[in-house]
């Protein structure tokens, strides 16, 4: 998975910068939580984060060709809203395997210079897992790849910058703590999001 997305990061001439890996180091398993500007992104993150990361993902992504056939067969999360017990138990699962975990916490991709509400997700996931939650601010891909372009216009920039991790232990319990967890990782995304 590095190399290809190191491969079609480079045959689309893009070039990017990344912050905070010290954030990561020595931490095998994680969850990664970003915001999400382009197709671009995943691919960023396979070539550049340390560690074999998996993706949650929704079903529909399947249907990409390549793309989907790659995720199905790499261990990603595909995440069924009618069958949320199997993606939850195959995330804590992946979770316990040390893979770091990437969600886009948005639910989608936007490219109009803003980080947008999180959803709970990742936040549930970190709780129930044990798991520090890394925030990850992605900038600059949503120029160059939009949502509805085909193709990606050649010698774009983009930059990750990776916050320090959020231990779950200064979380209040319960549904409580989701909602306090999902708030100060949008807090720390957008604080580094140029």
């Amino acid at each position: 998975s590095r190399c290809w997305g190191w491969l079609i990061i480079r045959t689309c001439g893009i070039k990017v910068e990344i912050e905070g890996l010290e954030n990561v180091a020595g931490l095998k398993s994680y969850i990664l939580v970003c915001n999400h500007q382009s197709f671009i992104d995943i691919f960023a993150v396979l070539a550049y984060l340390p560690g074999d990361v998996r993706f949650v993902a929704k079903k529909e992504l399947l249907r990409i060709p390549v793309v989907g056939y790659a995720m199905k067969h790499n261990g990603h999360i595909i995440v069924d809203r009618q069958g949320g017990g199997r993606s939850i138990r195959r995330a804590l699962e992946q979770a316990r395997n040390n893979y770091p975990i990437c969600v886009f916490a948005e639910g989608h991709r936007f490219n109009d210079g803003r980080v947008h509400e999180f959803n709970e997700g990742a936040a549930w996931l970190a709780v129930r897992s044990k798991l520090p939650c890394v925030p990850m601010a992605i900038c600059g891909s949503g120029a160059f790849f939009p949502r509805e372009a085909r193709v990606v216009i050649p010698g774009g920039r983009m930059k990750m910058k990776i916050g320090a991790p959020i231990k779950l232990e200064e979380m209040p319990p319960g549904r409580e703590g989701t909602r306090e967890l999902t708030r100060r990782l949008q807090d720390a995304v957008r604080a580094m999001f140029e």
